[in-house]
């Protein structure tokens, strides 16, 4: 892990391992709470309270959130997303329909 790039494309594909210690259960939480999964949230909030502490729960609810105010608040402006051709290759995504109907646009 350490020294090592983490593997993005795990991000949005389960069967890879991202890199990251206990990346499986932040991305979990990640998931849970930007799909407003309340049984799921729990339930991941306290495997990582159990990995990390309640510290690492704090920090990793406060990267959600600004994240999801700071999409909130592009799309509000009518920024459109952008991705990355080497980012979205990584990712496996298509760079010219990344971000919904506003893609490239």
């Amino acid at each position: 892990m350490e020294g090592k790039p983490a593997q993005l494309r795990g991000l949005i594909d389960t069967n890879v391992e991202i890199g990251v210690r206990h990346g499986a259960v932040l991305i979990d939480l990640s998931t849970a709470l930007t799909g407003r999964d309340d049984p799921a949230t729990e339930r991941s909030r306290a495997e990582l309270v159990d990995a990390l502490g309640g510290i690492a729960v704090v920090a990793t609810v406060g990267v959600v959130a600004n994240f999801q105010m700071t999409n909130r608040a592009r799309d509000a402006v009518g920024i459109p997303a952008r991705a990355d051709p080497v980012l979205a290759a990584e990712l496996g995504v298509d760079p010219t329909t990344f971000g919904g109907s506003r893609g490239n646009t």
